[in-house]
């Protein structure tokens, strides 16, 4: 009842965002919103990046080339449908305040980043293909043609996330504690540095670089992720990358601003990403074979994108944002861990909620 009640309010709160999003939410916010518009207008093109062009005729063909309002509500919209099929789906299992923070907080940031023009909607099948779809080799096969048709219609590095899904589905075993799996995303990422620069002849975080550079031209380095060492080696590359995948889970480097902002950014963060750690190590606990694979799902997915942004993200900011369509997922996690929890109990004897079948 109280998660039930807390999505709601949750729901209305981001509504009112998404309504009165220019008087309420700083012009860093803005992000991509003003170009996609102006592509859907047909003000004018890029021809330069495809991304924009599919997702600005999405808008235009949808009727809302005129209306943020309209597209913010669509784009807020749909981001919650996630997070309603999990809380249905999982009612009687129970709740905490961890969770109910997740799922609070991952709505209000789909509110912010979600709720206008945005490309990060069009990620919400792939996780709404996770969250219902069975396991199973059919099951799998469908999630990675969705990840594909994402990425090759929207964000061609989601490649990346789709090799790396697939080959973590094959080799990882069912459950790794949190510390192996911090370990497995680090060692994943200084590995896959050095194939990465060997068959994109470049350095593996050029692409971070480039992205950077122009913006420090531009003065706009907030939250930038900087190069932390800077050898002249072919080392850098992979350090910078495996460092960049630690401090996207635990972002140390926010709290040196000493800003009430960056420290909240900081908390965020970090809050996210124990809980989920936390919870994926409940995995081997999880009685039903059938439920221990899907998180076992969850978790690879979840690891497949960390790893990715770590080659590519540029700042702290974007990182949340392109991080919060997953959020659904961190909440998913969270009440699997609580089934698993349950479950060990109730073999002891000790009364729990019964959980939806």
């Amino acid at each position: 009842m109280m998660q039930d009640c807390c999505l709601l309010i949750a729901i209305a709160a981001g509504m009112v965002l998404v309504i009165f999003r220019t008087e309420i939410l700083p012009e860093r916010f803005t992000g991509d919103e003003g170009t996609i518009q102006e592509l859907a207008q047909g003000l004018w093109s890029s021809d330069g990046d495809s991304s924009y062009t599919q997702v600005s005729t999405i808008y235009r063909t949808l009727g809302m080339a005129d209306s943020p309002l309209s597209a913010g509500l669509f784009g807020f919209i749909v981001s919650c449908i996630p997070y309603i099929l999990v809380s249905l789906r999982y009612r009687a299992n129970g709740s905490n305040a961890y969770i109910i923070m997740t799922m609070v907080a991952g709505i209000l940031l789909s509110s912010v980043y979600m709720g206008s023009y945005s490309k990060e909607v069009f990620i919400v099948p792939v996780v709404i293909a996770v969250i219902l779809i069975r396991t199973g080799l059919s099951g799998s096969l469908a999630i990675c043609a969705l990840i594909a048709l994402y990425a090759g219609n929207f964000r061609s590095y989601w490649f990346l996330v789709l090799i790396l899904f697939a080959a973590f589905s094959i080799l990882i075993p069912l459950g790794l504690s949190a510390w192996r799996m911090v370990c497995l995303g680090a060692a994943t990422t200084l590995v896959g540095s050095f194939v990465f620069s060997l068959v994109m002849g470049v350095p593996s975080d050029h692409f971070r670089l480039a992205v950077n550079v122009q913006r420090a031209a531009l003065g706009d380095v907030n939250t930038i992720i900087p190069p932390f060492v800077e050898l002249g080696t072919f080392l850098d590359g992979p350090i910078n990358n495996t460092l960049s995948f630690i401090f996207l889970q635990f972002p140390l480097p926010l709290l040196a601003k000493a800003s009430p902002y960056y420290l909240i950014l900081f908390a965020v963060f970090t809050f996210l990403w124990i809980r989920v750690f936390k919870c994926a190590g409940q995995i081997p606990y999880i009685p039903q074979e059938e439920f221990k694979r899907h998180f076992n799902r969850l978790m690879l997915i979840i690891l497949s994108f960390a790893v990715t942004q770590a080659f590519f993200e540029p700042d702290y900011g974007s990182a949340l944002k392109h991080l919060t369509p997953f959020l659904p997922l961190f909440f998913m996690m969270q009440l699997g861990a609580l089934y698993a929890h349950s479950e060990n109990l109730s073999k002891k004897g000790i009364k729990t909620v019964e959980f939806n079948r």
